[in-house]
């Protein structure tokens, strides 16, 4: 088809790269060599077609989803309810999806916001000890940002007070450190887990997912689950409590619609711990790493940063923060837009085609993979000038104010886009609004160049070292 890509070695494919470079430098590297549009061979030993061409996403996504409406499974190891979590396909999709979209509408997420001052406090909280201390000069970023997100999901899932950052060998947290450091994680081999006949996958427990952790907060779910029902009492607004209202009594039911479309199967108790699951271990590395880098680029970006700490007074003159008010800040989003095309948090995501599919330059056939590249797409040289710098500016009046070729889409689009996005930048917000309109956040001696983890399709920084020193307030006349 004319298509070209790296090496495709034997029996290894393409995952050698990986070993010694990020994802994000692979997925960088192919673009520069071969364009927007290549084949590669990790993860899918028949080829995968990986494009970053706004034409094609967006036609994977939106325009003919219907072709591309299943999610690649990499890896085949995974308990039913994990897998029921996210990579439901057919029909099932569309029912576990339109089931739980009303747990983000407005009015639910204005409701689990009010579980989210425990663990902002705990972030102030902390900063400030640091400076009385005098250890605010070389602060662990990524130990704040995770307890923070941590804590914030804890609460808003199974509606558990904790404080991470200064109290961390509770049974709880200790599960949540293990739960992606399995005793049998072969980075390599699970590299070639398509490559690999399934058998050997399962026969050597294959998994990036500590199977005890797994199983430890499948129990600690379905031990919650049955005494919300006990209860009977709506008490806690979290998680689990929204989507127990979803639940369906009867588990025989069949088929998931009616012929007029009509939905007739809620979720089941295993689809509930799924979504749980999912909800906490997506939530915990992505938005930790996003606000991580944040940090790290305001912190070299003075100008940047003071402008933002003026918005935020101006925005929010007192210390209340409320739901109505959270998105008043215009800046503060272009620097989390800008964060999150620069630091793209998924370099890649996969579909798969249900049906024979023409691109015009290219075919694929039922059950091949395609590959969306979002590290490639975001940072696309025609459409972002100087696309490896921080600059919000860009989506605050600038450059691409009203550039219609702008297709920055971090939570994804379309029928699957990130459910919980809205969720998302309310958390981050939560936090970053009070932490900068009390805080100044600079680079130290320590704070070194900003390297990522190798082998992950998560862009997520290796280590973050700041400082944090108080600023003096602005009145609020």
């Amino acid at each position: 088809m004319g298509i070209f890509g790296p090496i495709d070695w034997p029996i290894f494919g393409n995952s050698l790269s990986l070993i010694f470079q990020t994802f994000k430098d692979y997925e960088e590297d192919n673009f520069k060599k071969y364009g927007s549009t290549y084949v590669d061979y990790v993860w899918d030993s028949n080829g995968c077609i990986v494009t970053s061409n706004q034409d094609y996403v967006k036609r994977i996504l939106v325009k003919d989803f219907k072709y591309f409406n299943h999610r690649y499974i990499i890896n085949p190891y995974l308990p039913e309810y994990s897998r029921k979590a996210v990579i439901f396909q057919n029909e099932d999709w569309k029912r576990i999806r339109s089931q739980i979209s009303s747990v983000f509408s407005s009015g639910k997420l204005k409701m689990m916001y009010k579980n989210f001052n425990g663990p902002v406090n705990n972030v102030i909280n902390n900063i400030n000890e640091l400076i009385d201390s005098g250890k605010s000069q070389h602060v662990d970023i990524l130990k704040l940002t995770r307890a923070f997100s941590l804590d914030i999901i804890a609460h808003m899932v199974f509606s558990l007070k904790t404080n991470t950052f200064k109290e961390g060998n509770s049974t709880f947290i200790k599960n949540v450190n293990s739960l992606f450091k399995p005793k049998r994680l072969f980075t390599f081999l699970g590299i070639n887990m398509t490559i690999m006949p399934k058998s050997l996958i399962r026969a050597l427990k294959l998994t990036t997912i500590n199977e005890h952790s797994l199983e430890y907060f499948s129990k600690l779910t379905l031990k919650l689950i049955d005494e919300r029902k006990k209860s009977k009492e709506d008490k806690f607004n979290d998680f689990i409590e929204l989507l127990l209202k979803s639940q369906t009594e009867e588990n025989k039911i069949e088929k998931n619609y009616e012929e007029d479309g009509h939905l007739v199967k809620k979720l089941t108790t295993e689809e509930i711990v799924g979504q749980c699951f999912i909800f906490f271990a997506a939530g915990l590395e992505s938005i930790s790493a996003v606000l991580s880098f944040l940090l790290h680029e305001l912190a070299f970006h003075s100008e940047i940063q003071l402008k933002l700490y003026k918005e935020l007074w101006e925005c929010h003159p007192t210390d209340e923060i409320n739901y109505e008010d959270i998105n008043k800040c215009e800046f503060l989003d272009a620097c989390l837009n800008e964060v999150l095309r620069l630091h793209t948090t998924v370099c890649r995501v996969f579909r798969t085609a249900t049906q024979d599919y023409d691109f015009g330059e290219f075919k694929v056939q039922k059950g091949q993979t395609v590959g969306l590249s979002l590290q490639n797409l975001h940072h696309d040289p025609e459409v972002y000038s100087d696309a490896h710098t921080f600059n919000p500016n860009r989506f605050s009046g600038g450059e691409l104010a009203d550039a219609s070729s702008t297709y920055s889409i971090p939570f994804l689009d379309g029928p699957r886009n990130c459910i919980g996005n809205r969720l998302a930048i309310i958390e981050m917000k939560s936090v970053l609004i009070p932490l900068f309109k009390n805080f100044r956040v600079f680079g130290t001696n320590k704070t070194g160049i900003l390297k990522l983890r190798k082998h992950v399709l998560i862009n997520s920084p290796v280590s973050v070292n700041l400082g944090f020193e108080r600023r003096v307030r602005i009145s609020a006349n």
